[in-house]
């Protein structure tokens, strides 16, 4: 297979909801995503294949020093519980993908996500 790095930008203060995500050079089978808000505590490492959905996160915004995993591909938590940008892959295209995002309470800040897409 082939392969492809992509970087893009969230504001995570913005309403749940879906971005495109392109320039990948075709469809991939598989992403690795590794996010952060450099501001913040937050760090999230994920894998998505459009179907399955995993990942690993840093868990400080609730108790200091542990991590979490969960059904997600990429998180932002932006302070304690409650306070979380999450979203997964839930199309993907000829040119790339569509993450959908969910917020919950009022994070903020600007989440950067580098992806390897597996093509």
């Amino acid at each position: 297979p082939r392969f492809k790095i992509v970087s893009f930008t969230r504001d995570v203060s913005t309403a749940s909801g879906t971005q495109a995500v392109t320039g990948v050079g075709g469809t991939p089978i598989v992403v690795i995503f590794a996010a952060t808000i450099t501001t913040t505590n937050t760090f999230s490492i994920g894998f998505d294949d459009g179907t399955t959905a995993l990942l690993v996160r840093a868990n400080d915004g609730i108790t200091t020093d542990t991590w979490a995993q969960t059904t997600q591909s990429i998180w932002m938590q932006v302070g304690g519980a409650g306070t979380d940008y999450y979203g997964k892959i839930t199309a993907l295209g000829s040119d790339g993908f569509t993450v959908t995002w969910t917020k919950e309470g009022s994070p903020t800040g600007t989440a950067t996500i580098n992806a390897l897409c597996f093509i």
